[in-house]
């Protein structure tokens, strides 16, 4: 083979792998595709905290949000305010089917800057097939102050799970001033489970007196309605008329076909047809702060 041709050859070589290469990446494209988990529906659910709320809010801040009010995409059901101190808890109880997550409005008093870094509470996560989940709540990561710049109470957030939603003014009897107020939301992931959650606990770890502030709690979870069949499969015509008996003689359910054999007999024998029909009708007719403490 000449230069011409061997240069040709190899044209034509690195034009095929190209084809197959490119083919490839296309077919792997498209496996991702069909394998791409689709974004679920959200649902929320609020949670009653009971007597235990009995701060109202408005005793606490001026013009807070109350009533059913969304806070950064998330609704609550904002009226009271619940004081944990050290060493106590707040149990509620709410039954989620396939949640996703948590979301705590929590803010604290008395937040002094010694207990920065600290875990100063837990959210304690209970489920129907008996497990539980833990997180820990840091001073200063997912919790801070309810009143800002005092210049010796934590006042910042540092973890990605803790947000500002709601900022205003306090009231003049908490003693801050004109210094603003806060509150915050700190969101809590549910480990994929297929259990439905029963129970949550948000609890006071700190020493006194460090305070934790709730003001509302809601559950988010998954509410995307899926068939029981992909596409209603089982609900279309043409599958209702393939469990009609007329197709009992089918090759799918006797192995052969008996076509020739079902045309034979009805063209010989159609007194005998009719009798079978008559036959297999008879048969087919059988048969769900403000604590007043005041601030230092």
């Amino acid at each position: 083979m000449n230069a011409a041709g061997i240069i040709t050859t190899k044209a034509i070589a690195l034009a095929a792998a190209g084809a197959v290469s490119t083919l490839g990446f296309s077919l792997s494209v498209a496996a991702a595709n069909l394998t791409t988990t689709p974004t679920p529906t959200i649902g929320y659910t609020t949670v009653d905290m009971g007597a235990l709320a009995k701060y109202p809010l408005a005793g606490t801040y001026v013009n807070p949000p109350t009533g059913t009010a969304s806070l950064s995409g998330v609704p609550f059901n904002l009226a009271n305010i619940a004081l944990l101190t050290s060493g106590n808890n707040l149990p509620l109880t709410s039954t989620v089917h396939k949640p996703l997550s948590v979301s705590v409005l929590m803010n604290s008093a008395f937040g002094y800057y010694s207990y920065k870094g600290q875990t100063v509470g837990t959210v304690h996560l209970t489920f129907s097939d008996g497990s539980v989940q833990d997180t820990n709540l840091v001073a200063g990561g997912q919790v801070r102050e309810w009143w800002l710049n005092s210049g010796y109470l934590i006042d910042t957030l540092s973890s990605p799970a803790a947000k500002n939603v709601w900022s205003g003014q306090g009231v003049p009897a908490a003693g801050i001033g004109t210094n603003p107020a806060v509150i915050d939301m700190v969101t809590v992931a549910v480990a994929p489970t297929s259990a439905d959650l029963t129970g949550i606990s948000l609890s006071d770890a700190a020493s006194s007196p460090y305070d934790l502030l709730v003001s509302g709690v809601t559950v988010a979870f998954d509410a995307t309605t899926r068939p029981a069949r992909p596409g209603n499969s089982g609900n279309t015509p043409a599958a209702q008329n393939s469990k009609a008996p007329g197709h009992s003689n089918s090759a799918n359910f006797t192995g052969t076909n008996p076509s020739q054999s079902t045309k034979k007999a009805t063209t010989s024998a159609p007194a005998a047809a009719t009798t079978s029909a008559a036959t297999a009708d008879a048969t087919t007719n059988d048969s769900d702060k403000h604590t007043n403490r005041g601030h230092h």
